[in-house]
């Protein structure tokens, strides 16, 4: 009886570490997704700046103001 407890409770630290191993790997991934995200908006502010010789803050902020506008 006390060796199926066992048992069971190894099972269950074996899955969590799965899982836990499973989430670590995925924010990772989500990390390294933000990061490049950022940087190609980083990089299409910039070019827009230059293109239509607009101010970059300016621009930052009127996109801002409409995602906030648009989630209403």
């Amino acid at each position: 009886m006390q060796l199926s407890k066992c048992y069971k409770a190894i099972e269950a630290i074996t899955k969590l570490k799965k899982e836990n191993d499973i989430l670590q790997n995925e924010n990772k991934n989500l990390k390294q997704e933000n990061f490049t995200l950022k940087n190609y908006i980083s990089n299409t502010f910039e070019v827009v700046k230059h293109l239509f010789d607009f101010p970059k803050d300016r621009l930052k902020r009127l996109v801002d103001n409409f995602i906030k506008e648009f989630q209403k």
